[in-house]
């Protein structure tokens, strides 16, 4: 935030809760509207999709909503990012979790388990909608994305 305003779009009321408490003075309005269907009648530098936010989405539809709603709320020099989860290989073991994941919550949009993409299907809905990765990572300190990698990280903007 450090001195810019911040839209946050959060589906969840307890989450938008936590936001409230954790804001401070720092100039930050937080909707309560689905991110698939979102119209916030502005356009932004920056949009981000943090947390796997895609994840909330359990159909290739909904996963072009979300990203349709990201595209139209980008002026045409802005930056998009997000992080989603990449596919996992069939061989491998998922280990069980000690606590439930954010979306198996019962106020999740979808309490279900989070989408995973791989890059090439995540190029082709982001092109759908007018929009072109330019950077992927495997995680958040910019490390490089491979076919191993649990996490995609990308940025981009309009194409």
């Amino acid at each position: 935030m450090r001195g810019h305003d911040v839209t946050a779009v959060e589906p969840s009321a307890s989450l938008r809760e936590v936001i409230e408490e954790k804001r401070g003075t720092n100039a930050l309005n937080v909707m309560s509207d689905d991110p698939r269907a979102l119209d916030l009648k502005s356009r932004f530098a920056l949009v981000l999709a943090p947390n796997q936010s895609l994840g909330l989405a359990q159909s290739p539809d909904e996963v072009h909503a979300i990203l349709s709603v990201m595209a139209e709320h980008l002026d045409n020099s802005a930056i998009f990012a997000l992080d989603v989860l990449a596919e996992v290989e069939e061989t491998e073991v998922r280990r069980p979790r000690p606590f439930p994941h954010l979306r198996e919550r019962g106020d999740a949009i979808h309490p279900l388990s989070p989408l995973r993409l791989s890059p090439a299907t995540l190029d082709e809905v982001l092109e759908g909608v007018g929009l072109q990765a330019r950077e992927r990572f495997g995680d958040f300190s910019e490390g490089p994305f491979s076919a191993t990698s649990r996490l995609q990280v990308v940025s981009g903007g309009k194409r």
